[in-house]
This record gives C-alpha cells, structure tokens and sequence, in this order.
C-alpha cells in the first residue's frame, strides 16, 4: 500500500491488559496492516486515575501527550508531562504511566518493529512506585 488515510473515531479501542493496568484504551492507528514495516502509531486514552503498570519491552517508544496530565516513571526518575511534552524511552527501560489529573489523558506513541514485541512486567518504575 502506497499510503494510508484513516479517520481516529472509527479505529477501535481496547482496553490495555498490562499488568495491573486499569481504565486505559488503546487504538492502533498505523500498523503492518497498512503497510508500515518499520513502526507503529498508537493513541491512548486514560481515564482519570488510569495506569498503565511498570512494564519494558524490547521496542523504543516516543509519547506525544496530546490532552491531560501525566505521570510518567521511568527508570530511576519520575515527570510529570502536559499536552505539548515528549518523551522517549529506550529498549528494556522499565516504565509506567498514571494519570494525575481530573481529565483523560490523551496520547500519541509511536513505536519500532522489533524481533521480539513481547511485554514485561517490571517491579520498579522511577520514584514512588
């Protein structure tokens, strides 16, 4: 496939099944499915008090915080990230994600294509976990 135009409110979300993961959703917008073979283009929606528990993978992932605000452990640091804020995080790097404010928390994340897709969960993320 040359190119792929979609429309996001009629991708389908589903709930993330991390861990201890709860009121989190993710639609997958752009997969090897279109024809991407190199990466993946994902939005998240959290609901207030959502996580996505400590976890690491062998894919590299950028955040693009779209909506709300969030908490993000990473390895030994913790950020607190509004709509504009970025963050990359490396592979096998331990991470979790909390949603700190009274609104969803809508993001983007853009991950690689590895050999190895697999998720695993992570006793420690950053301070306060």
């Amino acid at each position: 496939m040359d190119f792929f135009k979609g429309e996001v409110n009629s991708v389908k979300s589903d709930l993330v099944k991390i861990g201890q993961s709860k009121d989190t959703f993710i639609q997958w917008l752009v997969t090897k499915d279109q024809g991407c073979e190199s990466y993946a283009l994902r939005r998240f929606t959290m609901k207030p008090d959502g996580i996505i528990s400590c976890h690491n993978h062998k894919y590299v992932e950028t955040l693009f915080i779209l909506q709300g605000k969030v908490k993000v452990n990473v390895a030994d640091e913790s950020y607190t990230l509004e709509p504009g804020n970025f963050i990359f995080i490396n592979k096998f790097v331990p991470h979790e994600l909390v949603n700190v404010g009274k609104d969803d928390v809508i993001f983007l994340c853009i991950i690689s294509y590895e050999d190895d897709m697999n998720i695993k969960i992570a006793e420690k993320c950053g301070r306060g976990s």
